[in-house]
């Protein structure tokens, strides 16, 4: 009970999964938490019954889910049997469950041409998520129902913006070093340089910007001469307090 109010909200895709089990308490449990999700269920209990309901209902099956270890066939030789016809195998998605929780049951279902190996018990998380198969191999084009108000659709340039912060988000972060300029070394012969223009200039109309460019020396910034030039005059006004 607790079960079904938890999930009788969920919406998934309307899509019609076989599922194969000769275990009935399995079959039962499985068949429950698909219909529980809005899945249309039809089941077969042994691989001869499912093989010939794959065949003569091709195009109303979605998904097929089934046991891996089937008591009329051995292991993997439904699947193979599957497999065996092309138009199936590109048309239908095979997902295996299983009790197998190794790696080489799961590695042998996929090289046999399973798309997923599930480990028993199923979760109700996993059977939400089947329909995306039936997607990819295009056998359904509409995962959700039209009318889904949980669904909301993000426009490209702001998908693409998302990406470029989630980007951002996961490059490790640097510390940015401040690359600072050389100090400047006022020598006696630039600073000789300087007088001279300020005299040329007259100490009233010698500003930064003027004795830059009369200067004319590389390197040499509007800030550089500010400084100087400031305390230049401090040096001056220093002097004239002096005498006084």
């Amino acid at each position: 009970m607790e079960l079904t109010k938890k999930w009788e909200a969920c919406e998934v895709v309307v899509c019609r999964v076989l599922v194969v089990d000769h275990d009935s308490t399995s079959l039962k449990i499985v068949c429950k938490m698909l219909d529980l999700c809005r899945y249309e269920v039809v089941i077969a209990s042994c691989a001869i019954d499912a093989l010939r309901m794959v065949r003569e209902r091709e195009n109303e099956i979605h998904l097929v889910l089934t046991e891996l270890h089937l008591p009329d066939m051995g292991s993997y030789e439904f699947l193979e049997k599957l497999v065996m016809d092309q138009q199936i195998l590109k048309k239908l998605p095979i997902v295996i469950m299983s009790d197998d929780d190794n790696e080489i049951a799961k590695l042998g279902c996929l090289y046999k041409g399973a798309m997923l190996h599930l480990v028993k018990p199923l979760t109700m998380k996993t059977i939400r998520n089947l329909w995306q198969f039936a997607i990819i191999k295009g056998i359904i084009t509409q995962p959700l129902p039209p009318n889904n108000d949980n669904i909301v659709h993000v426009p490209v340039q702001q998908q693409q913006q998302q990406k470029m912060i989630k980007i951002t988000k996961q490059q490790p972060h640097h510390s940015t070093k401040v690359m600072k300029r050389p100090k400047l070394i006022w020598t006696q012969q630039l600073h000789n340089t300087f007088l001279h223009t300020v005299r040329a200039l007259g100490l009233e109309k010698a500003h930064p910007k003027e004795i830059l460019q009369h200067m004319n020396v590389p390197g040499l910034r509007k800030e550089n001469i500010s400084s100087h030039l400031q305390k230049f005059r401090l040096s001056l006004k220093r002097d004239e307090d002096e005498e006084d």
